[in-house]
């Protein structure tokens, strides 16, 4: 079933009201973008049920205006509308304890992954496919556009848009896996994960197109996890308690505000993100410090930023980027810690205001600056002498951000990007006196760079990214500048180095954090933060056929017990269960444990995959061969030969054989022992849409699916009819759309990214932790007769509905203090 367009958190609270909603509900919901006006078509009549709740018993209305204005103001439903700058996970159902991290490879054509403990290998629909083998290294290809997974031996054991290894529950509490060749830059190494690994294949393109072609390989892992891996990578174990502790609650909130729907990935393994290790334990105790705290302004979540130093001042983020909210209250500010917190990323020269002439810096100057400037004005200097020099700061570029985005106090940058120099009492050889003359300088003519014409060799420290120009007085009386070559990073919000001192000085994880983020708040994430329960141990059954020489059956998982029988090289065996490296196997009367690594697993059937609607069988393998059959989303073909050309699988269809591309298409692994459900095209017709609690009377859950629009109003899908949907709460079936006594009945509230929207309630709920069943259900018929479809259960409690809306709500305003009572009143149950 589609997972996506489901959101995990809520908005603010609007009093507007909204289609198919009631007063004293709010919601946890997806911005609909703008589809909530009604189109046209649809029948049937508006009806108020019983229980007060308005049932529009049509989808669309009859004109553009908005389907509330066909509601009476006292029976809509509040629910609320999204908006982009409070919902952080909007359109997201991924558990929000998680994140998913792409890992950097030098090599995007091919990995390898090595599991450890329990883990299940996934097909691109999320169907198990097999039971991993402990320590088995697999690998990973991108062939043809799509993944190719290769057993140790290269026996091809699938292909597809991506392949996902998936921990399970089992005896070893140590899951992980080990990729190769991670690079983090120049450093390629292998390094251990915790969670699931996933790789998909994606073309240089769309969401993309900054990217590459080839694999992704992405860890999906608990946040807590994941956090060890940063604060190890981002500081490590030589800081101090309360700098590490810092970066721990900053990396987490950079997590929280970096959760994206747009691709597969929510963050990088390296600064273009943050940096990541994978599994390491050195930071552990930071990490469980702060286990579940992050960063809050105005009762919202920080956008944070962060790096190795600010070179003695603070950045503002919007100076140095565009477009950025919820960055709290910065402003430019000395931070003299971070200035003396290394020597490492810090450079200076001071010129006097009144020179000798002998100073080398001096000389730099007249010499790569001044004199070719006098001869670009047409003088011939061959040599110069100053009495005097004195600099300003200047900024003519209107764009840059640093100096003419605002005005405002603190908000000017104070790192130049050029200096004006003027040089008093010149006397030049071959010109005489000339008196005073003024040069710019950018700042990027003060660091060696010999190609630029003026090689000042004042500065050589790459990793520093900008320079200062301070005054240095003698009571009112300039006596000397100082250009300061500083900062390693964006110098935007923590400073690493600078936080790292502060510790050393005694000062706290507050007082850090109040300073590079000031009047923002430490907090607990409204959220559960506990560690997502990992799925079952998958029971994956099927047929397989023994590989090189006879395998030994033994009595037992061990090579020490007895020898039962052999099978030949080429038998086909059923393999009812793989536990670690051995699966247990029948063929005949024979039954008992031989290697796993021994088997090879036979594909019988492929399905479509990756695709919306429908992906042409061509007669040969190439797309701009002959039709030969058109197989629709889910259907299910009879397979000839896997990979039988690069990029195709051999089908047979209703109307022949044909080649259909393996990037569109999943294999299926039949086995003789087990039930083999064929897809009735209907997966992924119903989708969840969020859920809502009442803010006043009795407490009540209201949760919303969606269906293919095509559907709603008795369209078809893959060729079935649909007669009937709705959902089964808690046992008791809600009906949105039916037919009876000859009247049809449609009690479709809105329509969004392309589903039409029903709902079911449960009221009058007394235990706030108990959690209730929503189950979606799709009853249709075909030719063969009449079937009942369900969509995935979802399970929810006003308790854990109300901990998603807690931080979406300031404190002090009645959805908040409602909120909070209802999460108290929970508690103490």
């Amino acid at each position: 079933m589609k997972k996506a367009l489901a959101s995990v958190l809520t908005i603010t609270m609007l009093f507007a009201f909204c289609t198919g909603m009631a007063e004293g509900w709010t919601a946890i919901e997806p911005n609909t973008g703008g589809e909530s006006t009604q189109a046209e078509g649809g029948t049937g009549l508006g009806d108020i049920t019983d229980d007060g709740y308005t049932e529009p018993e049509k989808i669309y209305g009859e004109g553009d205006e908005d389907y509330e204005s066909e509601v009476p103001e006292e029976l809509r439903h509040l629910y609320l509308e999204e908006q982009s700058r409070i919902s952080t996970y909007a359109n997201d159902v991924r558990d929000v304890r998680k994140v998913r991290v792409l890992l950097s490879q030098k090599d995007h054509t091919m990995s390898t992954i090595r599991t450890y403990g329990s883990y299940a290998v996934h097909d691109a629909a999320g169907n198990a496919l097999f039971i991993a083998q402990d320590e088995a290294a697999y690998t990973v290809k991108a062939e043809n556009s799509a993944v190719s997974l290769y057993s140790a031996f290269g026996t091809l054991l699938y292909s597809g848009a991506s392949v996902s290894f998936k921990e399970f529950e089992g005896d070893d509490a140590n899951n992980c896996v080990k990729v190769s060749s991670v690079s983090m830059g120049s450093d390629v190494t292998d390094r251990t994960y915790r969670g699931d690994m996933e790789v998909y294949y994606f073309a240089k393109s769309g969401n993309y197109d900054s990217y590459w072609n080839g694999l992704y390989v992405v860890n999906e892992v608990y946040i807590e996890d994941y956090l060890e891996g940063v604060v190890a990578a981002e500081v490590g174990a030589g800081y101090r308690d309360a700098a590490q502790q810092a970066q721990a609650i900053v990396s987490r909130a950079f997590a929280i505000k970096s959760r994206s729907t747009k691709r597969v990935f929510d963050m990088r393994d390296t600064s273009a993100s943050q940096a990541y290790f994978g599994m390491t334990d050195v930071c552990r105790a930071a990490v469980q410090a702060t286990a579940g705290q992050t960063l809050y302004y105005n009762g919202a979540y920080l956008r944070v930023h962060f790096g190795g130093t600010n070179g003695g001042e603070t950045e503002i983020t919007n100076n140095q980027w565009s477009g950025y909210e919820f960055c709290g209250e910065e402003s430019v500010r000395e931070d003299a810690y971070d200035l003396a917190s290394t020597s490492r990323y810090v450079e200076t020269v001071t010129i006097p205001a009144s020179p000798s002439g002998s100073e080398t810096y001096v000389q730099s100057l007249i010499t790569n600056a001044l004199i070719p400037a006098l001869n670009s004005a047409g003088y011939s200097v061959t040599a110069a002498t100053v009495s005097g020099i004195s600099m300003e700061t200047r900024c003519d570029n209107a764009a840059c951000r640093h100096h003419h985005r605002s005005t405002a106090a603190g908000q000017v940058c104070n790192h130049f990007c050029s200096v004006d120099i003027t040089f008093t009492g010149i006397n030049a050889t071959g010109a005489g006196y000339i008196g005073q003359y003024t040069v710019n300088l950018t700042e990027n003519d003060f660091f060696i760079k010999p190609n630029n014409g003026r090689p000042l060799v004042f500065f050589s420290k790459g990793s520093c990214s900008r320079y200062w120009l301070i005054k240095n007085y003698t009571g009112n009386t300039v006596t000397s500048y100082t250009i300061r070559h500083a900062r390693y990073g964006r110098g935007v919000g923590l400073s690493q180095y600078g936080a790292n001192y502060r510790a050393a000085k005694g000062q706290s994880v507050s007082d850090i954090l109040a300073f590079h983020y000031p009047n923002s708040t430490i907090a607990p994430l409204a959220s559960d933060i506990s560690r997502p329960a990992i799925q079952a141990k998958p029971s994956v059954k099927y047929d397989a056929r023994v590989l090189g020489s006879t395998a030994r059956v033994f009595s037992q998982k061990s090579a020490a017990s007895a020898v039962t029988a052999a099978i030949q090289a080429g038998e086909t065996v059923f393999v009812s269960e793989i536990s670690g490296k051995w699966a247990h196997v029948s063929c005949g009367s024979v039954s008992g444990y031989i290697a796993a690594s021994t088997l090879e697993r036979t594909a019988v059937q492929v399905t479509t995959a990756n695709i919306s609607s429908s992906i042409t069988v061509r007669k040969s393998p190439d797309s701009r061969t002959d039709p030969v059959y058109t197989a629709n989303k889910g259907v299910v073909l009879e397979l000839i030969e896997a990979n039988a050309a690069p990029g195709w699988h051999k089908v047979n269809t209703a109307s022949g054989a044909g080649y259909i591309p393996v990037r569109y298409s999943a294999l299926i692994f039949q086995g003789s022992g087990e039930q083999f459900d064929e897809p009735t095209g209907l997966e992924g017709s119903l989708s969840y849409y969020g859920a809502a609690i009442k803010l006043t009377g009795d407490y009540g859950i209201r949760v919303r699916f969606g269906i293919e629009i095509a559907a709603h109003d008795g369209g078809t899908i893959a060729g079935y009819t649909i007669k009937e949907y709705g959902v089964i709460a808690d046992g008791e079936k809600q009906r949105a759309y039916y037919t009876e006594n000859g009247a049809k009945y449609d009690k479709v509230s809105a329509v969004a990214d392309g589903m039409a929207l029903f709902a079911a309630n449960i009221d009058n709920i007394a235990a706030l932790k108990a959690e209730h069943s929503f189950v979606p259900y799709i009853i249709a018929e075909n030719a063969k007769g009449e079937i009942t479809h369900y969509g995935d259960e979802v399970k929810l409690s006003v308790y854990s509905v109300a901990l998603k809306l807690a931080d979406e709500y300031a404190a002090d305003s009645a959805e908040g203090q409602y909120i909070a009572a209802l999460i108290a009143k929970a508690n103490a149950e």
